[in-house]
């Protein structure tokens, strides 16, 4: 892929350089283009070096006098990171005073826009106006929350490199999730025994977690609900803490009608402790805990699903993997059940089988966010989004 990547005069500009790095790593060849004010912060010379390739700044060269149209026929994708309350304004106000500005205006393919500055900077109405004014034109990849360069605390950090790279390599996507909500559940729940103790599972939460990754960048309004996990959540994903069995389904109940589909990765526990200790168990030579069942909560959530909905569940077995998850989706009315073995447990890799009602069984291994990215391909672009 052609990538021309426009650099401002941010703080976070030195992040360019690993983004410019980590893109020709993956093989694709970038044009840089800097600003007037980048310059005096960065030379040209790192920017070559990593490239390989002419650095542009002057809107009139000396072999191409009309670079911003050469580049735009070149390229199949703009990135600006860090892009400044500066460059910001003049894209949203039509304003081409420099190589930047212009090739942005006589760029009509795919733009993806990585804000970065003090906090105050980033919320002074002038710039969410101006932001919302190229939202349109332009894939805004929102700044994270921190402690900026100046000192100051807040959102306005450059997002994550890594997460830019991926957001802009996996552009061309078939955007099949778009417009749909999406509730990814994951992670172990908790149930408490004493105040100290508690009663939890293996699980990391990672096969969740992938697969909210997944659907938001195939264009999915996606809200993760996750227990207790030993992975990082994504930042830009709404996400929200439950702790027990009653917690999530609680929390289920609440939201599922607004959902239009419903990934149950959580591995919630089947039992709880029928009566929580006040204060903590003192240390015995043994202990009988009386265990009850716990809600199952896809059979909970059954009648409340809609013809429309989509519900995908997990079984997690030690034999008879496909009998087993093949009756769990029916005794759960599920749409799909992806069937599950615990040597997936606390993996970055993994294989599963995908059920579906009409009998069909699909094979997937590799990371857990391929096996989530194939699921839901497999899944959503069969039902004609």
């Amino acid at each position: 892929m052609k990538i021309i990547l426009g650099v401002t005069s941010s703080i976070a500009i030195y992040k360019s350089l690993e983004i410019l790095s980590m893109l020709r790593k993956k093989g694709h060849e970038i044009k840089v283009i800097m600003t007037d004010n980048a310059l005096k912060m960065v030379s040209k010379i790192p920017f070559f070096t990593l490239s390989s390739n002419i650095v542009l700044n002057d809107e009139f060269g000396e072999k191409d006098y009309i670079p911003h149209i050469s580049l735009s026929d070149w390229a199949d994708v703009m990135l600006v990171a860090p892009a400044t309350a500066n460059i910001i304004g003049k894209f949203a106000n039509g304003i081409a005073d420099d190589l930047l500005s212009t090739t942005f205006i006589s760029f009509n393919k795919k733009v993806f826009i990585a804000p970065a500055m003090n906090v105050k900077m980033y919320y002074h109405p002038i710039v969410q106006e101006n932001l919302k004014k190229i939202s349109h034109l332009a894939e805004i990849i929102e700044p994270t929350e921190g402690i900026l360069a100046c000192g100051y605390e807040g959102k306005g950090k450059l997002a994550p490199v890594e997460y830019i790279v991926e957001r802009v390599l996996n552009y061309e996507e078939d955007k099949v999730l778009s417009g749909k909500k999406v509730i990814v559940t994951t992670g172990g729940t908790i149930e408490d025994i004493d105040p100290v103790r508690y009663i939890t599972n293996r699980s990391s939460g990672l096969m969740g977690i992938s697969f909210a990754k997944k659907a938001k960048e195939l264009g999915a309004d996606v809200t993760l609900i996750y227990g207790n996990i030993s992975h990082q959540l994504p930042y830009d994903i709404k996400s929200i803490k439950i702790r027990s069995c009653i917690d999530l389904l609680n929390k289920l109940k609440e939201m599922i009608s607004e959902a239009d589909i419903l990934i149950m990765a959580a591995a919630v526990a089947d039992f709880r402790v029928k009566e929580v200790a006040n204060s903590k168990i003192k240390k015995k030579d043994s202990l009988v805990l009386e265990l009850v069942k716990n809600p199952d909560i896809l059979k909970e959530l059954s009648p409340f699903k809609k013809d429309e909905q989509v519900f995908i569940g997990f079984s997690l077995e030690t034999e008879d993997l496909i009998k087993n998850a093949t009756e769990k989706m029916e005794r759960k009315n599920l749409d799909y059940i992806i069937a599950n073995s615990p040597e997936n447990f606390e993996n970055i890799t993994g294989e599963i089988k995908l059920l579906s009602k009409d009998n069909q069984i699909l094979e997937i291994k590799g990371t857990k966010e391929e096996i989530a990215k194939k699921v839901l391909l497999n899944i959503f672009k069969k039902r004609g989004n």
